[in-house]
Parts: structure tokens; sequence; C-alpha cells
């Protein structure tokens, strides 16, 4: 485990980004105000939605995984096949703006997105997103840096297919 610093002047990152984002919306408002072309509420509304949207994306790169809804894992089987191994298939729920942080799964994973659009990144592969009837792989060991829904609104899903040795955790989240 890696010890990091502590910043107390914000308790939660996603705290921060609210204020950093409310705080640009204020003094573009005063800017906008100034200026002689009047500017319409619709159109700051747009601007703030359109801040607000991209916010979790740079969130990600640096925030705590506190921050935002986690994925909901749900066992949907579970069998015995042979050699000490498991077969597990799992059902992940997304709630909006859900964020899994840094982990690494005890066997070799397929993944494929029943609902949604999912943005993942994993070790050795260029990051993706990935919308329904779209899968990825993870080898074993392999780092996944994070999966998340982009979505402020909608739910995503995938079910994970995991072969692993019986006994093995199926998911440790890592520094």
């Amino acid at each position: 485990m890696i010890a990091r610093p502590v910043d107390r002047r914000f308790p939660d990152p996603g705290v921060a980004a609210l204020y950093a984002a409310t705080l640009f919306c204020i003094i573009a408002s005063a800017v906008l105000w100034t200026r002689s072309a009047p500017i319409g509420l619709v159109s700051l509304a747009q601007l703030y939605a359109s801040i607000c949207e991209s916010a979790p994306l740079v969130l990600n790169m640096s925030a705590s995984e506190g921050a935002r809804p986690k994925s909901i894992v749900t066992i949907v089987s579970q069998e015995d096949i042979g050699d000490g191994k498991m077969l597990t298939v799992q059902r992940v729920q997304y709630p909006p703006r859900a964020f899994t942080p840094k982990h690494v799964h005890g066997g070799v994973v397929q993944a494929y997105v029943t609902k949604g659009v999912l943005r993942s990144h994993v070790s050795g592969q260029e990051p993706g997103e990935f919308t329904v009837g779209g899968t990825f792989h993870e080898t074993y060991g392999a780092i996944h840096y994070f999966v998340e829904n982009p979505s402020a609104t909608e739910w995503a899903e995938l079910l994970a297919i995991q072969v692993h040795r019986r006994g093995e955790a199926l998911t440790t989240f890592v520094d």
C-alpha cells in the first residue's frame, strides 16, 4: 500500500470539483454579464451543463473512488469445472456515474456489456468505450485501471465470466 499525503482543504475530491465548476460558472457569468452583447439564461445553463458533464472524466484521474457511486456485483452462477477451477458468472450493475477503481481478478475474465455504455482500461490494452454487445478480456494478473459509467442518467450493466482457482478472490482492489 502506498502512503499518500492528505490534503485537508477539500476532504472529498468530488466536492472540490463541484466548487471549481461553480466558481468557474460564477466568473463566466460575471464576464458575460459585463459584455455589451446579452447572453440568455439558456446558453449559460448549457455552458454549466457542459462543464458538469465533463467533470467526472477529469475526476477519475485524480480523485478517490469515494467521490462516485460504486458498481453493484451479483453472482449469477458458480460452477466447479474440474482441475481445481471454477467458472463464475457475475452481473455487474453501474448506476449513473458509477466508478470502479484499480483492481485485479483471481482468474481470466471475459466481460459482455448488456446495457448502456461503459468506459474501461485494462493493462496492455488501449482504453475503450463499450456499448451493448461490446466485449473486453482481462488476462490473469492484468491490472484493470478503471471501469465507469459515463452517463449522468442511465444505468449500465455487464456480465463478467471468470475462470479462476477454487478459493481465489474474485476481485482485489489495489493502490
